[in-house]
């Protein structure tokens, strides 16, 4: 019986931390459980081990630490992008997970620090991401990596051109500032150009990219301006296939024929109509 009230308390215990450390997890939208709401449970639970201040005992404490970490890193998993950014000056190529998320119809960066955290939770900053050329942020290249002593590494990525973060001071409460981040970002998109001209000069790159997008904003403008052409196109049409129809057809032709045909006029032996026209 005492085996079975165990079993069941520690069950308990297990299922409480998953509920509690998935719904940490979807607040603090971490990928690991280093942010102050962890730390700070991390911290209660040692403190009460040591000094037994609200009596509960202390063994019950491993499987709750256990479910909450299987709900932090399993049940409650964020998702994440990987940004690759490409430098061709210093031939680097850096990459990083971006937690991204959408408030107020805006794409958003949660950094993956404890500062950033307080500064989104408790002063409503958030650190915003703006694609320069209007280009859809999404991941549509593939990464395949493979190092020693670890198994191949597979992820779609997000390919920058360009990566500029900006800040700002605003103000949030009393004489309190915090800063406003933009990351403001030029996604690889279509870039054409011959190995001669990347040795010539690397801007080459920038050169096409803002050739393609204008010609995209170009072919967006002649599509839009000829929606009202096709519209007055069919319009048009319409009037003429109803003006071709069998009963118009055969209403014009009937008054064609009225129009053509000349007035009859009564002739009276006495003398002319009265209707008819005197002349002299």
């Amino acid at each position: 019986m005492v085996l079975l009230e165990t079993i069941l308390i520690a069950s308990a215990a297990a299922l409480g931390g998953v509920m509690v450390g998935a719904a940490i997890q979807k607040t603090a939208k971490f990928l690991y459980p280093y942010d102050w709401m962890t730390l700070t449970i991390v911290a209660a639970i040692a403190a009460d081990t040591i000094l037994h201040v609200t009596g509960v005992d202390p063994v019950w404490y491993p499987p709750f630490l256990l479910g909450y970490l299987v709900g932090y890193v399993i049940v409650g998993r964020t998702r994440y992008t990987m940004v690759m950014d490409i430098n061709v000056v210093s031939k680097t190529m850096r990459m990083r997970p971006w937690v991204l998320y959408m408030h107020d119809d805006k794409l958003c960066i949660q950094e993956q620090t404890n500062r950033a955290l307080l500064r989104r939770q408790v002063f409503g900053v958030r650190h915003i991401v703006v694609s320069v050329d209007n280009v859809s942020i999404s991941a549509d290249w593939f990464s395949d990596s493979k190092y020693p002593m670890f198994p191949a590494f597979e992820k779609n990525l997000l390919v920058l051109e360009d990566l500029v973060v900006d800040y700002s001071t605003v103000h949030v409460i009393w004489r309190i500032n915090a800063r406003q981040y933009v990351t403001r970002i030029r996604v690889a998109y279509g870039s054409m150009a011959s190995k001669l001209e990347l040795m010539r000069s690397a801007n080459v790159l920038t050169d096409q990219q803002n050739t393609i997008v204008s010609l995209a904003n170009e072919v967006n403008e002649l599509q839009t301006a000829l929606g009202p052409q096709l519209m007055e196109m069919a319009i048009s049409i319409d009037k003429k296939a109803v003006s071709t129809s069998p009963e118009n057809r055969m209403y014009s032709m009937i008054k064609k024929n009225k129009q053509k045909a000349e007035p009859v006029q009564e002739v009276n032996k006495d003398g002319p109509s009265e209707g008819a026209a005197q002349t002299e």
